[in-house]
């Protein structure tokens, strides 16, 4: 999986994801992205941050759930 933001690759390994609650399952609405970097190394400010959960809709409960995030 590729992710962009500003036209720069994100290192969707580096992507910390908080406030993941089990009383949420599955949907985990209140859990956003903390901190993330670019492929480059660089990190994201949190407006970045912040974008990124919005641009890709997705993907903080993709990521909660293939990395068992929730248990």
């Amino acid at each position: 999986m590729t992710v962009t933001l500003n036209n720069k690759e994100i290192d969707i390994d580096s992507i910390q994801i908080e406030d993941v609650q089990m009383f949420d399952y599955p949907d985990f609405v209140d859990a956003f992205i903390s901190f993330a970097t670019y492929i480059d190394g660089t990190y994201l400010t949190e407006d970045e941050c912040l974008q990124l959960q919005y641009q890709e809709g997705e993907l903080v409960n993709q990521l909660i759930h293939e990395n068992n995030l929730y248990i």
